[in-house]
């Protein structure tokens, strides 16, 4: 029996898809299995605090502005309680996914002895998940360590093949309370790109996957949603911008080394967990 060999990324990159699947999944729970949680529900069951109305019917004396009707600034205020409770100096984990686009497509070719050559990739769009764990420092302020795969095909040339990354970045976030479960976030963050280039040329010359390593800058913005005391939706935004990647070519008569210009833009969907 033939075992294959388990490489760090390859298996950071299996549970980046499954962390992506299960993301999907836990969505799709809370959708449909918290419906009290999105909407608010703001029915009680009859209490010393309740007295009758005169159509016979139970209601909140906290809440009763008339025989008829409820106070809807209470309603309103009890509705909140539901959303996640402010706190502060506690740990959370989660999931995050989304899609990847470039913001720069030059890709410079350099040939000992000839003059460089720019060209603009086609590149399709690229998926990435991954997963992250952060620490909520004050009532404004977190910071997270997040670990993503990226996975994008590509075409420049007469090159065709795959460009993959590993990043691991650390973040740092500033939250905004707007008096409601709903928060804006501005972000930034620094880390390393771990990418592998693993391309064809189409004049039946093939090269042997390259690495390169390069520093990588983000700046975002979203919002994050709190769906109850634990649990929270992540929308956002971030732009990506990194050193140029340079991958050498094995098995040419001249040096060939291939230079990408890495800037992107991503759009991305996450749920994370307070302990």
């Amino acid at each position: 029996m033939c075992f294959k060999k388990l490489s760090i990324e390859y298996i950071f990159r299996i549970l980046c898809i499954k962390g992506t699947l299960c993301l999907v999944s836990v969505c799709s729970f809370v959708y449909l299995s918290a419906p009290n949680v999105l909407a608010g529900d703001l029915t009680y069951t009859p209490s010393n605090n309740y007295s009758k109305s005169k159509t016979g019917q139970y209601k909140n004396l906290n809440y009763v502005s008339s025989d008829y009707g409820y106070n809807p600034s209470a309603a309103q205020g009890q509705r909140q309680g539901q959303f996640s409770r402010e706190r502060n100096n506690y740990f959370y984990a989660g999931l995050v996914g989304g899609g990847n686009f470039l913001a720069s497509k030059e890709v410079v070719t350099s040939v000992t002895g000839q003059a460089d050559v720019a060209a603009q990739k086609a590149a399709d769009v690229g998926f990435y998940g991954g997963l992250l764990v952060g620490y909520k420092v004050s009532s404004n302020i977190r910071a997270e360590l997040e670990g993503t795969y990226i996975l994008r095909g590509e075409t420049y040339g007469t090159i065709t093949g795959n460009l993959n990354t590993l990043r691991i970045m650390a973040n740092g976030y500033l939250d905004f309370d707007i008096g409601s479960a709903v928060k804006p976030y501005l972000g930034a963050g620094l880390g390393m790109s771990f990418m592998k280039s693993d391309h064809v040329n189409n004049n039946a010359f093939f090269y042997n996957p390259q690495t390169a390593n390069v520093f990588t800058y983000m700046v975002g913005t979203g919002i994050t949603y709190g769906l109850s005391d634990n649990f929270s939706l992540d929308v956002g935004y971030r732009f990506v911008l990194a050193q140029d990647a340079e991958f050498t070519l094995s098995g040419q008569a001249v040096q060939t080394i291939h230079k990408h210009s890495i800037a992107e833009h991503n759009a991305q969907v996450g749920v994370k967990m307070a302990f």
